[in-house]
């Protein structure tokens, strides 16, 4: 084991005790102390803190007694170089540790795919990155480990990771209407407004990446919101209200307990500029005025032609999740996360369009009914998000 072991932190949150900042430091000394035990020496050289608590921006919920964790604790995993049936073996028993691990803490304790040191000076920007190199906490491993990264802006962060956020974040909003209109509607009421809060706080970070000016705090990100011309994106009276306080809410949660009409209006205000602003980052990531989903799916189609080695790749990527028959044509040579760009409008806004082929979109039969369709979707969707 080398020389460093696991590192003192600082801050977690904007507004919590210092009780709550022990309690918090407690719960990752015990999540880095059971990955070090249950993983043989040597596999693991750092476990790095990100999200908002790595930031020290994480949320405090207070329930009338005592101040809870309620974001997920986001922990990035990085390896000594492996072998290919190494690394999947230490994906998978950190698939396990989360299982294990969430359930005793109450909360999504969250493991990032592996990711080898060695790497770390060739990643490509993604948000994701970006994020963890602007803020994070080392639990264990060398505390400069982060300095590898290559020295990335904020202004070069490429469109398309504001799109696959929003895809993320549409996601979360069709599962939270899936729980409005299922009985146990009262018991995922926190399910709901969460992912409400978190679709307003992903356009406030779209706009802002598309503006050259994102910021990975949600403090600066709040002042920045203020000062873009939001009309450009959607026309909704109270979008830039609605996001500041999905904005406070990242870092002050609290429980809303509202009607069923009540919720049901709030999450289709929130749908409604949820679709707009969508349509506005697509148009100005391909150069058009305007959007419908009959050009968006076009678009999208001529859109993404990689080298040919790539395509190989692709191909081989969607054979994996799709049968022989979905992966004929242009889109069995794209990467499989396409398919849910062009089907989240669908699934989510209820739109169509005569070039829409859902079955063979998704690579199902032609007697299937919507539920074969919507758990394709989500399927396909948990592995290429």
């Amino acid at each position: 084991m080398e020389s460093w072991e696991i590192t003192k932190m600082p801050r977690y949150s904007v507004y919590g005790s210092d009780e709550f900042e022990e309690y918090v430091a407690n719960t990752l000394g015990d999540i880095t102390a059971q990955v070090l035990e249950e993983i043989p020496a040597g596999l693991i050289k750092a476990l790095v803190l990100g999200g908002g608590y790595g930031r020290s921006e994480g949320g405090v919920y207070y329930d009338g007694t005592t101040e809870r964790l309620y974001n997920d604790l986001d922990i990035f995993v990085f390896s000594a170089n492996l072998a290919i049936w190494k690394k999947n073996w230490l994906n998978k028993k950190l698939r396990n540790l989360h299982n294990k691990l969430s359930v005793r803490h109450g909360l999504d304790i969250d493991f990032s795919p592996v990711v080898s040191v060695s790497r770390l000076s060739n990643l490509d920007l993604s948000l994701r990155y970006y994020d963890l190199q602007c803020g994070h906490q080392v639990l264990y491993g060398n505390p400069h480990i982060m300095a590898s990264l290559p020295r990335w802006k904020a202004e070069d962060i490429p469109q398309i990771e504001a799109l696959r956020l929003m895809l993320n974040r549409g996601m979360g909003l069709f599962f939270a209407a899936e729980y409005l209109n299922s009985a146990s509607f009262a018991q995922n009421q926190d399910f709901i407004i969460r992912n409400i809060h978190k679709a307003y706080q992903a356009l406030a970070e779209a706009i802002l990446i598309f503006e050259h000016s994102y910021h990975s705090s949600t403090i600066k990100r709040m002042k920045l919101i203020q000062a873009v011309d939001l009309t450009k994106y959607c026309k909704k009276a109270k979008l830039r209200q609605n996001i500041l306080t999905s904005m406070e809410f990242k870092l002050l949660p609290k429980r809303e307990d509202k009607s069923l009409i009540d919720l049901c209006a709030m999450y289709q205000e929130a749908k409604a500029a949820f679709r707009e602003v969508y349509y506005a980052l697509w148009s100005l990531y391909f150069e058009v005025r305007s959007l419908s989903y009959e050009d968006y799916l076009a678009l999208l189609q001529e859109s993404h032609k990689p080298e040919f080695p790539v395509l190989i790749k692709n191909l081989i990527l969607n054979l994996k999740g799709l049968p022989l028959r979905a992966c004929l044509g242009k889109t069995g040579l794209k990467y499989p996360r396409i398919r849910l760009y062009q089907a989240l409008p669908h699934f989510l806004f209820g739109d169509t369009a005569n070039s829409l082929d859902l079955k063979s979109l998704l690579g199902i039969s032609n007697k299937s009914d919507y539920q074969e369709h919507r758990d394709r979707f989500v399927s396909l969707w948990n592995c290429y998000n």
